[in-house]
């Protein structure tokens, strides 16, 4: 069968329209059935907001759609630290591993089960507390890859306070314009990092970038290495200390009850340059949705996320600002994922064609991302 013709013509001498059905028994443990394929878009996902995760208060309707704006799980009360850690600890999971952790250098290996994970996160969401970190409190993160790392994250949403996380690898100048883009009170950093055998001056990085950054009162500095740290007095002041002496119970610290529409993190533009579109408040939609890994292309992309799509949002501080579906990981919890909407690319990002809000169907260069009612998913 030729497919196109010319100097550059590719020819295809087979067509392969064989089936190779698994087997049944191994079907039968399939996470999708055959059944989700009748359902309707809103049936599905109330079945699995219903089912897939703990809510403090259920929704009463699943998605709200006036283009270009949705929103999900309207009413819906939540925490996200609490769907991943203290719901498994209070089933009896408690000492199933969360997650293993091999750290650089090679020899660096630690195994922390859902009890430990829940132990240390309400130690240092109590620490945090001591410091004035409370619902709405907007947080840095600017760490390695190190087991405090989702430590801090679950201990922010476990308070309700935003989080922006910075990857370890960017410069002053990124980190600072990410603590002001979010407007951040306080830093969670480290003093070193390690990479490829090196050494990341974390800390020398954050102090330049606080430099920039007036709003920021307090960082809170993991001890990763042995190398000198210079600590400013009355700003920084090391993790150790800090959860010396907080308690560990979790009736301490409880989860704070949090909008399904509340702000978890923004997602930023992959580019270390790039400047968030949207701002903090409102820019990021998240709903905490564990979408089943298996469903096939016509409703989901790679294990289990919604048929990806990008909606126009309008402009900020002359940007064009889309939202993006990203995949956030559960820590091991149980299979699945979780389904997280929000702004997290600038315009080259985006679909060439933007939805003007009369319901016009823009498709961009980039491959399935339209902007489309998603009641036609």
């Amino acid at each position: 069968m030729q497919t196109q013709t010319g100097a550059h013509a590719i020819e295809s001498t087979q067509v392969e329209e064989r089936r190779f059905p698994p087997p049944p028994d191994f079907a039968a443990n399939a996470n999708a059935k055959p059944d989700i394929y009748t359902m309707g878009f809103e049936e599905f996902w109330k079945a699995e907001g219903e089912t897939r995760v703990t809510w403090f208060k259920p929704f009463d309707k699943v998605l709200e759609w006036k283009l270009p704006y949705a929103k999900w799980y309207l009413g819906g009360k939540l925490n996200a630290c609490y769907n991943c850690v203290d719901r498994h600890v209070e089933a009896g999971r408690g000492d199933k591993v969360a997650y293993h952790w091999e750290g650089e250098p090679a020899d660096q290996l630690r195994t922390i089960t859902f009890k430990d994970l829940q132990r240390d996160v309400v130690r240092f969401a109590n620490g945090l507390k001591k410091l004035g970190v409370k619902k709405g409190t907007p947080v840095g993160i600017y760490m390695g890859m190190v087991p405090e790392l989702p430590v801090a994250m679950l201990a922010c949403a476990r308070l309700g306070a935003p989080h922006t996380v910075v990857f370890g690898g960017f410069s002053a100048d990124s980190l600072s314009g990410r603590l002001n883009d979010m407007e951040c009170e306080f830093l969670i950093t480290q003093n070193e990092g390690w990479r490829k055998g090196g050494r990341v001056p974390l800390k020398k990085n954050a102090d330049a970038a606080l430099d920039q950054a007036p709003r920021v009162k307090k960082s809170v500095v993991l001890r990763r290495t042995d190398g000198e740290t210079v600590m400013k007095e009355g700003r920084d002041l090391w993790w150790h200390e800090l959860v010396k002496d907080a308690s560990a119970d979790p009736a301490s610290c409880p989860c704070e009850e949090m909008d399904a529409e509340a702000l978890l993190y923004p997602l930023d533009p992959h580019a270390p340059t790039a400047t968030r579109p949207g701002g903090p408040g409102g820019a990021t939609v998240v709903a905490w949705v564990r979408a089943r890994p298996g469903i096939c292309p016509d409703r989901a992309v790679g294990s289990g996320m919604p048929l990806v799509r990008s909606w126009w949002l309008g402009k900020k501080r002359g940007k064009e600002a889309y939202v993006i579906p990203t995949v956030v990981e559960d820590s091991g919890a149980v299979s699945g994922r979780k389904v997280a909407f929000g702004i997290g690319h600038d315009l080259k990002h985006a679909p060439t064609k933007k939805n003007d809000g009369t319901g016009g169907d823009g498709r961009g260069q980039t491959p399935g991302l339209t902007v489309q009612d998603p009641s036609t998913w």
